[in-house]
């Protein structure tokens, strides 16, 4: 799928969209029943993506793991762990999750 950034002010407003979602379950074909521990804006390119999640799994603080980032190009970030094992922390971004939940979002 071609997917475009958001900007910070939009990403912020579609964050702020599925911030309810934190501390609900979800099912997910390969990990099985998840919790999701934090909804949260990050980098949009897969590097620093990539760079964003590790930190953020390894300090689940999302100032401190963003902090690095100075680009203006975000994505949405759904970050879960399996419901017996609150430190095996994942993510997917936010566009993977609506569509694999069936839920009825129009994104900017």
């Amino acid at each position: 799928m071609d997917w475009h950034p958001f900007t910070k002010e939009e990403a912020i407003d579609v964050c702020d969209d599925f911030e309810d979602l934190i501390g609900t379950k979800f099912h997910s074909d390969e990990l099985g029943l998840l919790k999701i521990d934090n909804v949260a804006i990050g980098p949009f390119s897969e590097e620093d993506s990539k760079l964003f999640a590790d930190n953020y799994i390894r300090t689940r603080d999302i100032s401190e793991a963003l902090g690095f980032y100075e680009g203006n190009d975000f994505d949405i970030f759904v970050f879960a762990y399996p419901v017996d094992d609150k430190e095996e922390i994942c993510y997917i971004k936010i566009r993977l999750f609506v569509e694999a939940n069936g839920v009825n979002y129009k994104f900017p």
